[in-house]
C-alpha cells in the first residue's frame, strides 16, 4: 500500500513538473517599449563566389558518338533486342538533355533562390511595377556580368577550389576509344584469330559497357537536372560540392568563429543560384562573410502611451555596445544563430532614444499618434500583446482563466492558450528558453515631438470634420451676402427717395430793371399764407378786391 502511495505521489509531482507556465504582465501606461531578446546574431558584410560550370556541349557530343557507335553494331538474333534497348536509353538521355539544354530557349536571367526570374514586359504594367522591374533587369545583368569576368579570369573559388561538376567526358571517350577499336578490329576481320564463342562474348562485353557509359550520363544529366529545380526554391543538392571543397567552406565559417555541427548545418549558410550561359550550366554558391562584431537580435515592441501614442521603432534591431542595425523582418535563423543580410536594413530612426530606452536610461523620444485602437497579436512565439482590450476573454489549460481590460503581455511556455476564441499555438520551453521579455524601467523620459497616423477611421474622420468646416464656411458665406445685399436695398430706397422729395420743392427769384446789375436771387415759399388781408367789416370775413383779383408775379426763369 506505501509503494502505491509513493507511485501516485511521485507520477503527480512529474505532472506538476512538466505542466506549463503562464504569466500575465500588466502593462503600465508610462512604460515606453518592451524588449524580446532573441538570440545571438551576425550582421553579413559580402559574399563569396564559388563557381561549378556543368558543359553541356562535352555530354552532346558522347551522346552522338554514342549514336554512331550503335549504328555500327552488326545486329544479329542475340544482338537485336540488346541493341534496340540501348538506342531506347539513348533516346531517353537525349530527351533529358534538350529539357535541360539553354540552346532550345532564349538565353535566361539570374533565377535566384526564389525561383523568379525576370518576366516579358506585356504593356499592362504601372509606373510602379515597371521601375521595379527595370531595377530587377539592372540587377541580373550586373550580376551576370560579374560571374562572367570572373569565369573568364579564373579567379573564382579564391583560387582555392576546383572548377567542376562531376565531369565524365574523358571517362566517356576513353571507352568510346575501345569500343570503336573493337568493331572496326571485327569488322576488318582482324578477330578471325578468335573462336566464333569468344566473338560472340566479346560483342555482348562491349554493348554491356555501353550500357554503363549511358547510365553514367543519364545519372550525371539527372544530377544536373535535380540541381536547377533545387536552386529554384533555395535548397543546395549534397552532390554539388566535394569533400574537399565543404572541408574548405567548414574551415572559412569556423574561421569566422561560427560553429559548425555538421555538413547539413554547413549547407544552410549557402546560398545557390544558377545561370544559363550558352551551352554552359553555371551554379554559383554564395558563402556569406560576416563582420566581425558578434550582436544580439531583439523585436522591438513599442506600448501604448496614454493608450494612443506609441514610440516610432523598428521591428528588429541587431544591436550591440557600439552599433545597431534596424530591420523591418526578422533575420533568417539557422539553428541558435540568427544571420542578418546589410542590405535588409532599414533608415535609422530615434537611434539615440532606443539605445537609451533599451540601456534603461533617460531620454527623449519621437512619438507618433495612432489614436485608440484595440489589438490582439503574437509578436513572438510564447507571447501574447494585448493593447487596449476591453473585456477579453483569457483561456488556458494551466488553470487560469479570467476577463481582463486593459494593456498587458501574457508570456505562456507548454501551455495552450485561447484568447477571444483564438487559439494560440502551445510552445515547449526549449524553443522560448533563450528569448526574455523585458520591459526597461527608464526614470524619466519626455516626448520631444509627437506624429500622428492616420488610418482609414482617421481619414474618414478628418473628412467628415473638413465638410463640416467646408458647410460653416458657406453658411456664414450666405449670410454674409445676404447682408449685403440687404444694405444695398436699403441703400438704394432712401436714394430714391431722397431724389424724388427733391422734385416738390419751388424756387423763387426776383430781377432789376437794371441789367447791369445783379442781385442774389430770393426764394419765396410756394405755399401761399391761407389769410393774405384778412378783415372784419360788418361782423364778416371780407378781403381786399384787389389782392383777390390779382394774382402774384411769376418769378423769372433763373438763366
Amino acid at each position: 500500500m506505501q509503494w502505491k502511495v509513493v507511485t501516485i505521489i511521485t507520477l503527480w509531482v512529474a505532472a506538476m513538473e512538466t505542466k506549463g507556465t503562464f504569466e500575465i504582465r500588466e502593462l503600465k501606461e508610462d512604460e515606453p517599449i518592451a524588449q524580446i531578446t532573441l538570440g545571438p546574431a551576425r550582421v553579413i558584410q559580402t559574399y563569396k563566389t564559388f563557381i561549378h560550370i556543368v558543359r553541356l556541349d562535352e555530354y552532346v557530343k558522347s551522346v552522338d558518338h554514342l549514336q554512331q557507335t550503335l549504328k555500327t553494331i552488326q545486329e544479329d538474333s542475340e544482338t537485336k533486342d540488346l541493341v534496340r534497348a540501348l538506342q531506347n536509353k539513348l533516346d531517353l538521355v537525349k530527351g533529358r538533355m534538350e529539357t535541360i539544354s539553354p540552346r532550345k530557349r532564349s538565353r535566361r536571367g539570374l533565377i535566384n533562390g526564389l525561383g523568379s526570374v525576370v518576366k516579358a514586359i506585356t504593356g499592362n504594367l504601372d509606373a510602379e511595377d515597371a521601375d521595379k522591374l527595370e531595377q530587377e533587369i539592372r540587377r541580373v545583368q550586373e550580376e551576370e556580368k560579374r560571374l562572367n569576368e570572373e569565369i573568364g579570369t579564373r579567379q573564382n573559388m579564391d583560387n582555392r577550389f576546383i572548377i567542376m561538376f562531376r565531369n565524365l567526358t574523358q571517362h566517356i571517350n576513353e571507352e568510346q576509344v575501345r569500343v570503336n577499336s573493337f568493331i572496326s578490329s571485327y569488322k576488318n576481320g582482324i578477330s578471325k584469330t578468335f573462336v566464333e564463342e569468344d566473338k560472340r562474348i566479346y560483342r555482348i562485353e562491349y554493348i554491356d559497357r555501353i550500357s554503363i557509359t549511358i547510365d553514367m550520363i543519364a545519372m550525371n544529366l539527372n544530377e544536373v537536372t535535380e540541381s536547377l529545380l533545387l536552386a529554384r526554391v533555395g535548397i543546395i543538392p549534397k552532390f554539388i560540392l566535394n569533400k574537399e571543397e565543404s572541408r574548405r567552406i567548414t574551415q572559412n565559417l569556423e574561421d569566422q568563429r561560427v560553429q559548425i555541427l555538421s555538413e547539413e548545418h554547413m549547407y544552410e549558410f549557402l546560398e545557390l543560384k544558377a545561370i544559363m550561359n550558352g551551352t554552359d550550366i553555371i551554379f554559383s554558391l554564395s558563402l556569406p562573410i560576416f563582420k566581425k562584431e558578434m550582436y544580439l537580435l531583439k523585436r522591438i515592441l513599442p506600448l501604448p502611451i496614454n493608450k494612443t501614442e506609441f514610440v516610432i521603432a523598428p521591428n528588429f534591431v541587431a544591436y550591440n555596445n557600439n552599433k545597431m542595425y534596424y530591420y523591418k523582418d526578422k533575420c533568417q535563423q539557422i539553428r541558435e544563430l540568427y544571420t542578418c543580410k546589410n542590405d535588409k536594413s532599414v533608415k535609422r530612426i530615434n537611434e539615440g532614444c532606443l539605445r537609451n530606452l533599451v540601456n534603461g536610461e533617460a531620454t527623449e523620444c519621437e512619438t507618433k499618434d495612432i489614436g485608440l485602437r484595440r489589438e490582439i497579436f503574437e509578436p513572438e512565439k510564447g507571447y501574447i500583446a494585448i493593447f487596449n482590450g476591453e473585456k477579453v476573454k483569457i483561456q488556458t489549460d494551466c488553470g487560469h482563466e479570467e476577463i481582463f481590460s486593459g494593456s498587458a503581455m501574457i508570456i505562456f511556455n507548454d501551455c495552450a492558450t485561447v484568447v477571444n476564441n483564438i487559439q494560440y499555438e502551445a510552445v515547449e520551453q526549449l524553443e522560448v528558453g533563450h528569448m526574455k521579455l523585458e520591459i526597461p524601467q527608464v526614470a524619466f523620459w519626455k516626448k520631444n515631438r509627437t506624429t500622428q497616423e492616420l488610418g482609414v477611421h482617421e481619414l474618414r474622420m478628418e473628412d467628415i470634420k473638413t465638410n463640416l468646416e467646408i458647410g460653416r464656411m458657406r453658411a456664414g458665406m450666405t449670410i454674409q451676402t445676404t447682408t449685403t445685399y440687404a444694405a444695398l436695398g436699403v441703400l438704394l430706397v432712401g436714394a430714391i427717395c431722397t431724389v424724388y422729395l427733391s422734385r416738390k420743392t419751388t424756387i423763387y427769384a426776383t430781377t432789376t430793371s437794371n441789367p447791369t446789375s445783379t442781385s442774389p436771387p430770393t426764394f419765396v415759399p410756394t405755399i401761399p399764407p391761407l389769410w393774405s388781408v384778412a378783415q372784419t367789416e360788418g361782423g364778416g370775413v371780407t378781403t381786399s378786391a384787389s389782392i383777390l383779383t390779382l394774382a402774384p408775379p411769376k418769378p423769372p426763369r433763373l438763366a
